[in-house]
């Protein structure tokens, strides 16, 4: 029932993504990039997700989020590149990771190998950065991953 409560609420939750005004080293003036951000407003709920055996937090938005062009991040974001992934891919144990959170046969380890959760930040260190811009509402534990069927 987890599971199908945390699909829904990741489902049902997600905003559209907002243009952010945002400097780039390509243009002299600011541009607009939607990149890696949710829209998330004063008191609106949205979904925080770390990695596919981490912690995904409910978090509502606190009056601060304004001051960021009603914006927020849509995961933790990753610790090293997708090439730089599969460099370390062939050490990690995916038989562990099968055991600790369901992955149907389907999903071959090749197919996971960028995702794993070493690839992430931890969410506890990436909330107390945001802390004054969110209030946690409740945490989810992840029990299967369906990402690539």
């Amino acid at each position: 029932m987890n599971f199908l409560l945390g699909l829904f609420l990741i489902e049902s939750l997600q905003a559209p993504v907002p243009y952010i005004i945002s400097n780039s080293l390509y243009f002299t003036a600011p541009v607009l990039d939607c990149a890696n951000v949710s829209r998330l407003k004063p008191d609106e709920l949205t979904v925080i997700p770390s990695n596919m055996i981490g912690d995904i937090v409910l978090v509502k938005g606190t009056a601060e989020v304004s001051g960021v062009y009603d914006s927020m991040c849509h995961g933790t974001g990753r610790t090293m590149s997708r090439s730089q992934a599969k460099l370390l891919s062939n050490d990690y144990n995916y038989a562990e990771l099968r055991e600790r959170i369901y992955i149907p046969d389907k999903i071959g380890n090749e197919s996971i190998k960028t995702d794993a959760p070493y690839c992430y930040r931890d969410l506890d260190e990436c909330l107390s950065l945001i802390d004054t811009l969110i209030e946690v509402q409740q945490r989810f534990r992840p029990i299967a991953y369906l990402g690539q069927i």
